[in-house]
């Protein structure tokens, strides 16, 4: 038995990457449709999400689901909910693409390294559609780089370095509203 995240299909973006489905990116999916269609403040993303989730989690029974395909049972979640002029304004986001830093300071064992390693995982992720870059674990990361068992001031240091340092490379890629997130 495969076990998917949150018992979700991959979705097969760009026909090239097979990526994650979460509840996040369908809400965000929805919700920005409902800004296009004029909603500044719409409360149907929960019922709408919550139908969306019910069908891939219990109905579906592949492991993969396209981009188009996702997109269209979307669609018609909207349509059949009554919402049609959010379904009209209806486009798939790109998803985001997240970074475990943990496992990177595990691998590099050393700041340099670890550096090095972090361009190299920004610098593919210019290349991609996405909708932006989470990193997770920073100071779990930062803890293991220092060899700390305990927060200190190298530690703020270092963790300032190393979002100015993802901040600095996603400017300067050819997307310009890459949103970084860090948790």
């Amino acid at each position: 038995m495969i076990a998917l995240p949150q018992d979700l299909p991959l979705v097969c973006w760009q026909g090239k990457r097979e990526v994650p489905l979460s509840a996040g990116w369908l809400a965000e999916t929805i919700d920005r449709s409902a800004r296009r269609a004029g909603y500044a403040a719409w409360p149907g993303t929960p019922d709408v999400l919550g139908v969306l989730l019910g069908y891939l989690r219990r109905e579906f029974h592949g492991t993969l689901i396209s981009a188009g395909e996702l997109q269209q049972l979307i669609r018609a979640s909207l349509r059949h909910s009554g919402y049609a002029d959010v379904a009209r304004q209806l486009t798939l986001i790109a998803p985001r693409a997240v970074i475990y830093l943990p496992e990177l300071a595990g691998q590099a064992g050393f700041e340099l390294l670890f550096f090095h390693r972090l361009n190299t995982c920004l610098e593919e992720i210019a290349w991609l559609a996405v909708g932006g870059v989470k990193l997770e674990g920073l100071r779990q990361a930062v803890k293991m780089l220092r060899h700390a068992g305990h927060w200190g001031g190298d530690c703020a240091d270092l963790s300032a370095e190393i979002v100015a340092f993802c901040r600095r490379k996603l400017a300067g890629c050819h997307h310009d509203d890459i949103d970084l997130v860090i948790i």
